[in-house]
């Protein structure tokens, strides 16, 4: 496995260590840490529904929540363009959630957010 430090221009130009691929890779399956506060940040690999198409998924904009880090945004994207994003807001930790979140059977009929 290659594990390399390199300073790429992610977020505010922070220094990620990337674990998977050589320098200047960017089509093998890899993901991105930042060197830092050691967060999440990149994701590269091959999509699902097609193994000749390579998707990056972004984690950005963390905050800062009860002691830990949060994405507050998540983009996709296929083949250098984006597909997919989400922004989190409102977010809340250590919230109490009802058992049956985590149960397939009772997944559709609990809820877990707000109303």
């Amino acid at each position: 496995m290659l594990l390399h430090i390199l300073t790429y221009l992610y977020g505010e130009g922070q220094p990620v260590c990337v674990v998977g691929a050589a320098k200047g890779d960017l089509k093998s399956k890899q993901f991105w840490v930042d060197k830092n506060r050691l967060l999440f940040v990149r994701l590269f690999e091959p999509t699902q529904s097609d193994p000749n198409k390579f998707q990056e998924i972004r984690f950005d904009d963390y905050r800062e929540v009860a002691g830990g880090w949060v994405a507050a945004r998540v983009e996709v994207y296929v083949d250098e363009k984006k597909v997919f994003s989400e922004e989190y807001s409102d977010i809340h930790c250590d919230v109490k959630l009802d058992p049956g979140a985590f149960d397939p059977k009772q997944f559709s009929a609990t809820h877990w957010e707000k109303p």
